[in-house]
């Protein structure tokens, strides 16, 4: 079990051998503050990368937007592009890294299942907050078509998942956001 304690603002694991792992939501969380820095500091226009997590600030006119490639994780091109303007925009996916180059095992594990993901390739989410998009990119990347189901009805934000076998699948507005 994990134990929270908000007095001490701590964290205790009480089972010998388990261990928490925050890697799935630190690029967004470093994101976030650094974009709260920024418009603390007067910037009201800002796209802030951080590895592939991506926010963006905006002041600007209403039809004005940011455009972020989505990779195809089947090749080097990209396999959309979504315009967003105040959001966060990260992607997951099993194509870069690996536990084991040679076998190509992916470094995302199924917590369930104890096996690495690999029927779904990338997930994409649109968020209000990096570190939303950045959790929910790696969650929808495991759950797969649940993940986007659960999106859905959590009402979380936006996503899109592209599956080994090609196909893609995505909330019903994801697609206000996509330009090609």
């Amino acid at each position: 079990a994990i134990i929270i304690d908000e007095v001490t603002n701590s964290v205790r694991v009480t089972k010998s051998g388990v261990k928490v792992d925050l890697s799935s939501i630190a690029k967004g969380y470093a994101v976030d503050k650094a974009s709260e820095l920024l418009m603390k500091n007067g910037v009201s226009r800002a796209l802030i990368d951080g590895g592939g997590d991506i926010r963006v600030i905006d002041g600007k006119k209403d039809n004005e937007y940011w455009y972020i490639g989505v990779r195809d994780p089947f090749g080097k091109g990209l396999r959309k592009i979504v315009k967003i303007k105040d959001k966060s925009v990260a992607t997951s996916g099993i194509y870069e890294r690996f536990l084991d180059a040679q076998r190509r095992v992916t470094h995302i594990i199924d917590g369930l299942t104890g096996r690495p993901v690999d029927t779904t390739m990338s997930a994409t989410v649109i968020t209000d907050y990096a570190i939303d998009a950045d959790a929910l990119a790696t969650a929808v990347l495991i759950l797969g078509e649940n993940g986007i189901d659960l999106i859905e009805e959590k009402k979380l934000g936006e996503a899109y998942i592209i599956l080994r076998d090609g196909k893609e699948v995505m909330t019903a507005g994801f697609d206000a956001y996509v330009v090609s």
